[in-house]
């Protein structure tokens, strides 16, 4: 998939991973940015395709952890103001205070996408095996609790 150049046989990524050029990635691979490209959040990144389509590709950085949890999130004065995010998002964030944050990107930074291994929760998308984005986050509060 994706339309790639395989790494000449017997090479030591080609024992490890699937490394390949890619003209067109697909959701489920990772792309990793050239150690040379200097572009914002870009730089020495790792973004994880989560969906494709004829209109767009998204993608998440997933290797830019931020010094912050959800909590300190859910607690900040912005968040206890109502200012970006209602008293149900709050309450239904709240489960989820010790969990780590990942600065996904440059574009959205007011959009939270959740990565997960549940299959069942309504309103995921599937990435790759194992792997899921987004969903309803009541229902994920519940399955929590």
């Amino acid at each position: 998939p994706g339309g790639g150049e395989a790494p000449p046989e017997g090479a030591a990524s080609e024992r490890m991973y699937d490394v390949r050029r890619v003209s067109a990635p697909e959701t489920g691979e990772v792309l990793l940015a050239h150690p040379l490209l200097w572009q914002g959040s870009l730089t020495r990144s790792a973004i994880l395709i989560v969906k494709r389509d004829s209109q767009a590709t998204r993608g998440l950085v997933v290797n830019r952890r931020l010094p912050f949890t959800m909590g300190d999130l859910v607690d900040s004065p912005d968040a206890r103001s109502g200012k970006g995010m209602s008293g149900a998002a709050r309450e239904s964030l709240e489960v989820f205070r010790n969990n780590v944050i990942f600065r996904g990107g440059d574009v959205g930074q007011a959009f939270l996408s959740v990565l997960h291994p549940y299959a069942d929760l309504e309103g995921s998308e599937k990435v790759c095996e194992g792997v899921y984005w987004q969903c309803d986050l009541a229902a994920a509060k519940h399955l929590a609790e």
